[in-house]
């Protein structure tokens, strides 16, 4: 039976995905903190190797920016996206490193003896100041403590130690001086002269 249409065979469609996600890798890396605290990172010094069938689109990391609170291992992620919107990672460890040792400045003193004869002295008598980009822990003398073996000029040794355990030093003259006049006392006597007229 003929009803005049024309019978019109159907096209397939066929649809074709990417669905392998790229391929990557990366290493370990060391970074240290600058004069302000912070380092950063990028993916250059991590990512060790990648490969996509169809190509990458973007390479990124979890984190990229680090400071004082950060100092040791951490663990970061990289991402590696391809340009079909597959998604592949690998883990690195970043250390964070404070290498920087503190600034510290100082005066020369002067100090006087006792009546006992010593003199000590802290850390506020010869230190100026002192900083650090992760901050300052202690800060301390090699000498403290003087007697009358020390007077005259002194060379001490003023240490400022950073929360990381760096150190700095710089030197103090401390000029160790006695004023204190004797202490003497005295008595009426009675003497006799001898048979030469004086005594």
């Amino acid at each position: 039976l003929t009803t005049g249409c024309e019978l019109v065979p159907r096209t397939r469609i066929s649809l074709f995905e990417d669905t392998l996600l790229p391929i990557i890798s990366c290493a370990n890396t060391t970074v240290y903190l600058n004069n302000l605290g912070s380092a950063s990172v990028d993916t250059s010094l991590l990512l060790t190797s990648l490969f996509d069938n169809c190509g990458i689109d973007s390479v990124y990391l979890s984190v990229t920016s680090f400071n004082c609170s950060n100092i040791g291992a951490n663990t970061v992620t990289l991402f590696a996206r391809d340009l079909n919107g597959n998604i592949d990672s690998c883990s690195a460890v970043v250390t964070v490193l404070d290498t920087l040792t503190p600034i510290i400045s100082c005066t020369d003193t002067t100090i006087y003896l006792n009546n006992s004869g010593v003199a000590t002295i802290d850390t506020s008598f010869v230190h100026v100041g002192s900083s650090d980009n992760c901050g300052i822990d202690s800060v301390y003398l090699s000498v403290t403590f003087f007697n009358c073996s020390n007077i005259g000029a002194n060379t001490v040794t003023l240490f400022a130690r950073d929360v990381n355990g760096n150190i700095d030093s710089c030197d103090a003259v401390v000029t160790v001086l006695d004023t204190l006049t004797p202490v003497i006392s005295c008595t009426d006597t009675t003497i006799y002269l001898n048979n030469s007229g004086g005594a």
